[in-house]
């Protein structure tokens, strides 16, 4: 969890671009993860374990923390799934789940956003199988989304036909499947992932005038270990449709096929595609100078912009933050964390430039 103390010389401090600049210093919520896990079975090398993880936020500008969106003091049960190891013929280390439930995330701390995520209703999943030189995953999942569908009602009133334009919410069902080949040895602590995602929208015989388009991610992960002491991995991506486009966003970068947290699926998505570099690490300089990073370089082409809310915008973004610190002692260490970005929208030949730079100290 996280929590803390912070105030402003112009009333309350407020985030801005955490994504894009870094976290560090530029968050205030008290954002936490519970999980709760019940042994079931374990008998014959075989073991099933029941799991629960419930997280959410606790406003740190309030005392009060009564569950409200107003307040933000929110909470969700973000899993609830089935558990087993040792089920699995010939793979024994292998890990068999069904429920609400993902393949793991692969989070950017610095930038509070992550690489892989693949938010889930029900599914199932397995994961850990020893195939070859590496470690196979595998999850198909449902993860449902709601798309406002126009209808044109007629009415006669005095013999004049009028014809009015309502909106209601359908929900679709979207079903995502994932494959992820990961822990392929290159050399000396240095491992490679490829990963693909394919979300599919399956429209009933009704829905027939909706459109929800399908989306691919993919994604290659470089990971070196022992780098200066530490580590550095590099991620590729490309994404098409609306998962392209929360690769536009200029704060946050989850590669979601929804648009938010309540499942909306937001505008005009025509084939756009998006691609990623990101690096991340932290490496020791010396025995007293740590340096930590996170960089993001993305561009795209035809996408839906969320924070314009435009389609067909092109665009370019860089994102970073670096953290140089000095370590007095096992107790102590300074350093300073300093973030940059640029991001440039262009659309219906207008160009929109945003970009913002930070320093925190820390001890």
């Amino acid at each position: 969890f996280r929590g803390g103390w912070s105030t402003s010389s112009n009333g309350k401090p407020k985030n801005y671009a955490e994504g894009a600049l870094g976290r560090f210093g530029n968050e205030y919520g008290g954002w936490y993860d519970l999980i709760f896990k019940q042994k079931v079975y374990d008998q014959d090398g075989r073991r099933v374990d029941a799991i629960v993880m419930i997280d959410g936020n606790v406003a740190t500008n309030k005392a009060a923390g009564l569950f409200n969106t107003q307040d933000d003091n929110i909470m969700q049960f973000s899993d609830i799934y089935l558990e087993t190891k040792g089920f699995v013929p010939r793979f024994p280390d292998a890990k068999l789940w069904v429920g609400k439930h993902s393949l793991p995330y692969n989070e950017i701390q610095m930038l509070d956003w992550k690489t892989q995520k693949t938010p889930a209703g029900g599914g199932i999943g397995i994961e850990n199988l020893k195939v070859g030189v590496g470690a196979l995953d595998l999850s198909l999942v449902r993860a449902d989304v709601n798309v406002k569908n126009k209808k044109e009602i007629i009415s006669t009133d005095d013999s004049k036909v009028n014809k009015i334009d309502q909106y209601k919410k359908e929900e679709v069902d979207l079903n995502e499947l994932e494959i992820r080949y990961r822990d392929i040895p290159l050399w000396q602590n240095a491992t490679l992932g490829l990963n693909a995602r394919y979300s599919a929208p399956n429209k009933s015989k009704i829905q027939n005038s909706i459109s929800v388009k399908n989306a691919w991610l993919g994604s290659l992960v470089l990971r070196q270990n022992e780098f200066f002491g530490g580590f550095n991995q590099f991620t590729l991506q490309t994404a098409t449709n609306s998962v392209a486009s929360q690769l536009a966003n200029i704060n946050t970068n989850n590669p979601e096929f929804a648009s938010n947290s309540d499942n909306d699926y937001i505008g005009t998505h025509t084939g756009g595609k998006a691609y990623r570099f990101v690096s991340e690490g932290e490496a020791y300089l010396s025995d007293n100078i740590i340096v930590a990073h996170a960089l993001a370089l993305t561009s795209g082409n035809d996408v839906y912009s969320y924070d314009l809310n435009l389609p067909h915008t092109d665009f370019t973004s860089f994102k970073s933050a670096i953290r140089p610190a000095y370590i007095w002692d096992t107790y102590n260490q300074s350093g300073v964390e300093l973030g940059y970005f640029r991001q440039k929208d262009k659309v219906k030949s207008k160009t929109y430039v945003e970009e913002g730079y930070k320093m925190d100290r820390l001890h």
